[in-house]
């Protein structure tokens, strides 16, 4: 084991202060120097020398004892009473070294308070001869001529030019979700689609009759041209192809109404609907904001202006 050699705990105390003007502080400087060495003295700011050369040679003992007990018949009544008696020193040897230690650290500590005890004596004292400085009360400056600018803070909303809010035209279910919320969306990007498969099959029996009433405009023209037959079938067949003509422009426009798109470019700030609802007209989907061009509108007092 290591020797540990003697600990010397040493406070130095340095003063330095100017000469006062006035007699009271000089007098205040004086008792504070006698009684910052009374503080000293009577604190005990050293411990005498302690060593650990007792413990050392006992633990040499415990270690030559440690040996025979190893090297002994462990069958034998010797061995027995030789580690009884290891163990007997072993425990004394720890509980005698702790003592001594505890005793030690209790020892500095209270060094170490008189010491801490002192210095807040002596800050508490450097602050009352502080207090009697007198700063000076008035600073000169020299005055420049500049530009003065006055601000001031308002709170707007930044607003965008082109910001709507998207419907769709028609009801339907919604079968495909093409965009997400945050998403930049093109003019006429499709965003939702709905089940448009109603005026799908409507457009088609559309599509067959009016075969059939193009055939029968076409040879009831014919005729006509021919002086054969009467006006009011030919107006009649001419009818009833033009009507199916318009029924099918109206089916064919109801059913690009089932896809909304984005009014504009931009962004798709949001989405309220998911794949499986239902839209209707007059029920929002989501809101498409261009940010390329933005205001900020405020509200600012009369105040400000004149």
């Amino acid at each position: 084991m290591k020797n540990v050699f003697p600990i010397a705990i040493l406070a130095i105390f340095f003063a330095s202060c100017g000469t006062p003007s006035v007699e009271a502080d000089t007098q205040k400087i004086e008792s504070w120097l006698a009684t910052s060495s009374t503080n000293l003295d009577s604190a005990g700011m050293a411990i005498q020398a302690w060593t650990l050369a007792e413990f050392d040679a006992r633990e040499a003992e415990l270690a030559t004892l440690k040996e025979t007990v190893d090297v002994a018949d462990k069958n034998s009544d010797n061995y027995s009473k030789l580690k009884a008696e290891y163990e007997s020193a072993l425990k004394d040897f720890e509980a005698d070294k702790t003592k001594f230690l505890q005793d030690r650290k209790a020892q500095i500590s209270a060094v170490y308070d008189q010491a801490n005890e002192l210095i807040t004596s002596i800050d508490g004292q450097i602050g009352d001869l502080n207090k009697t400085r007198k700063d000076p009360m008035i600073t000169i400056h020299e005055v420049d001529e500049m530009l003065f600018k006055d601000y001031f803070t308002v709170k707007g909303n930044v607003e965008a030019k082109n910001n709507a809010v998207i419907f769709p035209e028609m009801s339907g279910k919604i079968i495909r979700v093409y965009a997400t919320k945050g998403s930049r969306v093109s003019k006429g990007q499709a965003i939702v689609e709905l089940d448009t498969d109603v005026i799908r099959k409507q457009i088609a029996e559309v599509e067959s009759s009016l075969t059939l009433a193009e055939d029968l405009y076409t040879r009831q023209k014919a005729l006509w041209d021919q002086n054969i037959g009467s006006e009011v079938q030919y107006l009649e067949a001419k009818n009833r192809k033009e009507s199916l003509e318009n029924t099918r422009a109206t089916l064919k426009s109801q059913l690009n109404m089932g896809t909304v798109r984005a009014p504009f470019a931009g962004v798709l700030d949001e989405l309220n609907v998911k794949n499986g609802e239902m839209a209707m007209p007059g029920m929002p989907i989501g809101r498409v904001v261009n940010l390329d061009e933005v205001y900020i509108e405020a509200d600012i007092s009369e105040n400000h202006f004149g």
